[in-house]
């Protein structure tokens, strides 16, 4: 008999503001440049980033949509 199988679903909470438009065009390492890119979230997840500026790091999943 199958199991029915556990999933995850990412659902997006932000959008990413770049002057970017191209992956040619963005520098290889972001450190390396003076140009400001930042990720704006939907209000509708902002508590849930609560107390984020005290996280050392922070990992980014992204999908880059046409």
């Amino acid at each position: 008999m199958k199991k029915e199988r556990d999933f995850m679903e990412l659902v997006p909470i932000g959008i990413f503001h770049t002057p970017y438009r191209t992956k040619d065009e963005a520098p290889r390492q972001g450190r390396h440049s003076e140009v400001v890119a930042y990720i704006e979230i939907f209000e509708k997840y902002l508590e849930g980033l609560k107390d984020i500026e005290e996280a050392k790091y922070l990992i980014i999943l992204y999908k880059k949509f046409c």
